[in-house]
């Protein structure tokens, strides 16, 4: 019974290692989405820059 116990334990510990383990991955997947929509901000704004630009040359040679 006592070995059931200790059994019961030892699963339980690494389960809870490994919900630790995802909840670090979940997190740093959460930092890595972040930098991406901060990437993509700035990509977007260069885009509309280069937009603006190119429209503005187009008047100019029209």
């Amino acid at each position: 019974m006592e070995n059931k116990l200790d059994l019961i334990l030892q699963k339980l510990g690494n389960l809870e290692s490994d919900i630790n383990g995802i909840k670090s991955d979940i997190n740093g997947i959460k930092n890595e989405l972040s930098e991406l929509k901060d990437a993509t901000a700035r990509i977007e704004a260069k885009q509309q820059i280069i937009f603006d630009h190119t429209a503005k040359l187009s008047e100019y040679h029209t």
